[in-house]
C-alpha cells in the first residue's frame, strides 16, 4: 500500500463510551399490553452538550473529551390527560486527538460542534434500540443541527489539569 497518498485528518476520532443510561417504564399492565408505535407527538427530548475538556501530555500531544446528554420521554393519553409512560437519560463521551496544527478558530469549532455531532449518531442508535427493546417500536431521534445549538450557547473548553493522558 502506498502510504504517500494516505490522507491523515488533523482531528481524529479515537473512541467513545455510552456512559449513562437510566431508563424506566411505568409498571402498568395497561402499558405493558399496549402495542402502539410511538410517533413524534408522543416523543419528547432535550439535548445538552457537555463542556469539552482539553487534555495534554508531556509530549505536548493534545486530546479532547467531549460528550452530550439526552433526556427522552414517551407520553400517551390516559383518561384525556397526557402522561409520561417511559423516560430515559442517556449520555455519551468521546475522545478526539488533535494531529498537527490548525487555526485556533477551526480547532475550537471542531471541538465544540464536530465532537457532539459525531457522538450524536452513536447515542441516537442507543436510545432507539433501548426504546425498541422495551416494546415501544422503533423510532429515530430526528437529526439535530448541532452547529446552531453551539452558536446559541456559550460552550467553553475546559483545560483538564493533572490528568494523565495516554495518547
Amino acid at each position: 500500500m502506498d502510504t504517500k497518498s494516505r490522507i491523515v485528518a488533523d482531528f481524529q476520532f479515537i473512541g467513545y463510551k455510552v456512559d449513562n443510561i437510566k431508563f424506566s417504564v411505568i409498571p402498568s399492565v395497561t402499558i405493558l399490553q399496549r402495542r402502539e408505535i410511538c410517533n413524534e407527538d408522543s416523543f419528547q427530548f432535550k439535548l445538552n452538550i457537555r463542556s469539552p475538556q482539553r487534555l495534554s501530555n508531556s509530549d505536548n500531544e493534545i486530546a479532547y473529551v467531549g460528550g452530550l446528554d439526552i433526556k427522552v420521554r414517551i407520553l400517551t393519553t390516559i383518561n384525556d390527560k397526557k402522561k409520561v409512560i417511559a423516560k430515559g437519560n442517556f449520555g455519551i463521551a468521546g475522545v478526539f486527538k488533535k494531529i498537527g496544527d490548525m487555526p485556533k478558530a477551526q480547532e475550537e469549532y471542531m471541538v465544540k460542534a464536530t465532537i457532539p455531532s459525531i457522538l450524536l449518531g452513536y447515542l441516537r442508535s442507543t436510545i432507539s434500540s433501548t426504546f425498541a427493546n422495551a416494546g415501544f417500536g422503533s423510532f429515530i431521534i430526528p437529526l439535530i443541527n448541532i452547529s446552531n445549538i453551539v452558536k446559541d450557547t456559550n460552550i467553553q473548553i475546559v483545560d483538564a489539569q493533572g490528568t494523565p493522558v495516554e495518547l
